[in-house]
């Protein structure tokens, strides 16, 4: 079973900048690549998905 984790805090702390370097660290362990979805401006919960497929070009 995987494990996902959710990367979370205060604004300014490198939440960002450290996802982005896991991500780059990752990326060559998955076939499709990473993607990043900015959430951060989400203010309607039913906009998650539509969020994430405009991200993956769907």
């Amino acid at each position: 079973m995987a494990k996902t984790r959710l990367l979370t805090g205060t604004g300014g702390v490198g939440e960002t900048r450290l996802a982005r370097g896991v991500a780059t660290g990752l990326v060559d362990k998955f076939h499709d690549g990473v993607w990043p979805f900015e959430l951060a401006s989400l203010s309607d919960p039913e906009l998650l998905l539509q969020t994430i497929a405009v991200a993956l070009g769907l």
